[in-house]
Order: C-alpha cells, then structure tokens, then sequence
C-alpha cells in the first residue's frame, strides 16, 4: 500500500507594508555657562582728576593786610599757586562765583603781596556771613578748570575777612 505523500499548499503570508513612524527627537544637552568665582579686587585710592588741589591746610581765615587803610571794610580770598616744583605757577586764573550771578577772575601773580603767584578776589565791602555761597575754582588761560570747584564760608568779622586759599600741584 502506498503512503500518500503529503503536499504543501499555498498559504499567505503577511507582508509587511512600510508606514511613516515618527521618531521623537534626542534631547540636547546644553552644558551649563560656567560661573566664575569671585576674586579679590584690588582698591586704588581715587586721584584728582585735576593737575591741582587746595593745599592742605587750606581754606584759611586771617585778618585782611593787604588794605590797611580799609580795616573791616573788605571781604575777599587770596592765596598763592604753586606748580609741581613747589615755584610759582604761571599762566593760570582763578574764578570765584557767587550769589546773584557774581563772578570774577583773577590772574594767578597779579597780587605779589600773597606770593609770586597770588592773587586776591574781592568778595565785598564788608565781613558777611554765608555758608558755602561762594566757591572757588583754578582754569587755564583758555577757561578749562584745572582744579575742583571748592565752596566758601564767609565770616561777619573782621578778625577771618580774609580767605586764604593756595593751590599746589596734584598730578
């Protein structure tokens, strides 16, 4: 007898058909900005922007001598400029402003009787008191200051009728 041999048959087989599959995005890592330590820093003293300063010591009050014949009838400042050599600067002025739009100059060596370079600005005809009203300020010959502008006191007494300020050399 014989034996039947079986006989494969067709069967499907699925295919696979392709389809769009949406892939995620990869993270990105952005590595953090470093942050810097602080450190120390070094402190440099401030310097005067300006060639020149009050000398120290300065603002004075003294008695008026260069009027005798005045007495207490005068209020003014007066000094002296001194240059980098500790001479008698030249070519500079000095400016006093004031109230109700005063203001006058004075070329630094045009009063010898306060040094080579002095100069004096007669601030009225008699001691008045003012806190700060008047200041006081160093420019070259072309108006450009060379010095901060400094405020006066003024006294009611002829024993301070006189403001003394001298300028030096900063830089």
């Amino acid at each position: 007898m014989a034996t039947e041999t079986p006989i494969p048959t067709p069967t499907s087989i699925p295919t696979l058909v392709p389809t769009n599959t949406s892939i995620p995005p990869t993270a990105v890592v952005v590595a953090p900005e470093p942050t810097l330590a602080p450190t120390a820093t070094l402190f440099v003293e401030p310097t005067s922007v300006y060639s020149y300063v009050l000398q120290e010591g300065s603002i004075g009050y003294t008695t008026q001598f260069a009027y005798p014949e005045l007495g207490c009838d005068w209020l003014g400042v007066a000094g002296t400029v001194f240059d980098a050599q500790g001479n008698a600067a030249d070519d500079l002025i000095v400016n006093v402003k004031g109230p109700d739009g005063f203001s006058k100059d004075a070329l630094i060596g045009s009063k010898p009787e306060f040094g080579p370079a002095g100069y004096e600005v007669t601030l009225a005809s008699s001691p008045v008191a003012t806190d700060m009203l008047f200041t006081v300020q160093l420019l070259d010959v072309f108006g450009n200051p060379v010095s901060e502008r400094r405020s006066l006191t003024t006294f009611d007494d002829c024993d301070r009728n006189l403001i003394l300020a001298n300028f030096v050399w900063s830089q």
